[in-house]
């Protein structure tokens, strides 16, 4: 873990290059924990998009870059409105989805006694 949350590796052939200083060069950081700012996040995102993004992948992308708390990925430097998420690479946009949508879904699930 990291003292600003849980940064994740890019596992995927090409894109899981490590620096000089043995960082990786593509990422996600999620928080360590959930807090109502993230759904905040979430809700604004979803109202964002405008249904330009679809319902499943595209959109649940958007959302999940809402919910990082940083990131260094392909295609995706500068200011996000400038980002064209329609050509994002798959793979990556599921990877995404995966660690961070997953993990973020996965705070709601109360573990019964």
């Amino acid at each position: 873990m990291d003292e600003n949350g849980r940064k994740i590796p890019c596992p995927i052939e090409g894109f899981d290059a490590t620096g000089e200083d043995g960082e990786p060069l593509y990422y996600v950081t999620i928080p360590d924990r959930w807090v109502v700012r993230h759904s905040v996040r979430r809700d604004n995102a979803i109202e964002s998009a405008n249904g330009e993004l679809g319902s499943s992948d595209g959109l649940t992308f958007a959302v999940s870059m809402a919910l990082a708390e940083d990131w260094s990925l392909p295609g995706l430097g500068g200011n996000p409105d400038n980002w064209n998420l329609q050509e994002m690479d798959l793979e990556i946009v599921r990877w995404v989805n995966s660690v961070v949508w997953t993990d973020f879904q996965a705070c709601g699930r109360v573990k019964k006694k």
